[in-house]
């Protein structure tokens, strides 16, 4: 089955992770990055379009102990 990619912008703003998306584009990502993040920011391929999937799965990726996957991620549009 063909699973479509879909772009994240992930960035730390204070002492929070910040999450932008989905965009369809790399491009995209990265023009909204750009505009919307003060600071360094990341763009992540993820083969989910639910942000809230994406939040969670990005968690696994990092392996933030048990305690930091608690912490809420702002989601940001």
């Amino acid at each position: 089955m063909f699973e479509k990619t879909y772009y994240y912008v992930v960035a730390w703003i204070g002492r929070r992770k910040a999450v932008l998306g989905p965009f369809s584009t790399e491009d995209d990502a990265n023009q909204e990055g750009y505009l919307k993040v003060d600071g360094d920011y990341e763009v992540i391929p993820l083969p989910t379009r639910d942000l809230s999937r994406a939040v969670r799965m990005l968690r696994g990726q990092n392996g933030e102990d048990f305690g930091d996957s608690f912490n809420r991620t702002r989601h940001v549009i």
